[in-house]
């Protein structure tokens, strides 16, 4: 039996559609089972120490309820209109205050509050910059100061100034740090993303040098040969015809003698954008050698082959180099040749050479077919 293709799981659409809509999504629902965790010890705390029932289950709907509305924001796609889209900023604000009210409720557990705090920061550890790292550790540390002071007033005996005095100085070290270390963390990715975007430009202007003649900017021989091997495939594969001419320059040596190398490069450059002009996307034409080319007809028969060496024709009567104030112009010759089923590819070439040695023959500045 055939196996069919493995389809999503019914769950899938809480995720999302797209892979950065899923990152945001995962991200946020780890968070909530982190934030699912440490209400779990906070309910602990807070019955621990008495505290009402009612202040509990309300502070608890809060806790968890949130995670609810931001998935539904980044799931809706309304989170998208923010610079934020993953807001990780809103959910580390909210989860602070909430470790804040957490505080007098949960008694003589309540330094376990500053494991949530840390981890708060911590969770942001991989979105923020150093001064937005810093800002959660400030807020975590003033609205930890402003719990305790609440605790204080209302319950001196429970909330001793001594120890709150103690926890506060830990949070004073503790959270500062982790927002450092937040910071250095960022500044390592940002750094690994500059070498791997110099990396890839690198990478890219090698494939440029392996593939591109630097004088034309056309593909080089080796590449030319490499897509000459794929439409024979494609050709072995599908039958899609293709076509081949061998062209080149008439009477190239003589810009060379008569007006130097530099008028010579430039005529082999006016020649490849004036063809390259001419030609359709699926056509490659590359330098073969010298000022000889080869020119890549996709999906071309002999008159397809025939129309497109016209216009060629035609754009390189209208190209033209300056030297010593004048303007030169130039021709080509082209031997070109269709792709016979089960021909080679030296054998394709040699037809299309014999029929360029034909059109030189005969007077160059013609397309000859072989």
């Amino acid at each position: 039996m055939q196996g069919t293709p493995d389809a999503d799981p019914p769950w899938a659409w809480l995720l999302g559609t797209s892979p950065a809509q899923r990152l945001r999504i995962s991200q946020s629902l780890l968070a909530f089972a982190l934030m699912l965790c440490c209400t779990l010890v906070m309910l602990y705390a807070g019955a621990l120490a008495g505290t009402p029932r009612k202040f509990l289950l309300l502070w608890t709907v809060a806790t968890l309820g949130w995670p609810v509305l931001v998935w539904a924001l980044i799931r809706s796609g309304w989170s998208q209109r923010l610079q934020d889209p993953a807001l990780t900023q809103w959910q580390m604000v909210f989860s602070l205050v909430m470790a804040g009210c957490a505080y007098p409720m949960a008694g003589v557990l309540r330094p376990l509050v500053l494991s949530v705090v840390a981890l708060v920061l911590a969770f942001g550890m991989f979105n923020l910059r150093l001064v937005q790292a810093l800002r959660m550790a400030w807020l975590g540390l003033l609205l930890l100061a402003l719990s305790m002071a609440f605790s204080l007033w209302v319950w001196p005996r429970r909330f001793p100034a001594a120890e709150e005095l103690g926890i506060f100085m830990m949070a004073l070290i503790a959270l500062p740090g982790m927002a450092l270390l937040a910071g250095r963390l960022e500044e390592m990715r940002q750094r690994l993303r500059a070498q791997r975007r110099g990396l890839n430009e690198a990478l890219a202007r090698i494939e440029e040098l392996a593939t591109r003649d630097m004088l034309t900017g056309l593909y080089n021989r080796r590449h030319g040969e490499e897509l000459l091997r794929q439409a024979l495939l494609r050709r072995r594969r599908s039958g899609t015809p293709f076509s081949v001419a061998m062209i080149d320059l008439d009477h190239f040596k003589r810009f060379n003698d008569q007006h130097g190398h530099a008028v010579g490069d430039a005529v082999l450059r006016a020649f490849a954008q004036a063809a390259l002009s001419a030609l359709r996307a699926t056509d490659t034409l590359t330098r073969w050698g010298g000022e000889e080319f080869l020119l890549l007809l996709n999906d071309a028969d002999q008159e397809s082959a025939g129309i497109a060496l016209q216009r060629i024709q035609v754009a390189v009567e209208q190209a033209a180099v300056e030297a010593n104030g004048q303007a030169l112009g130039f021709t080509f010759s082209a031997g070109a040749t269709c792709h016979v089923e089960g021909e080679s590819e030296l054998l394709l070439l040699d037809r299309a050479d014999r029929a360029l040695y034909r059109a030189k023959a005969q007077g160059r500045n013609r397309v000859l077919f072989g």
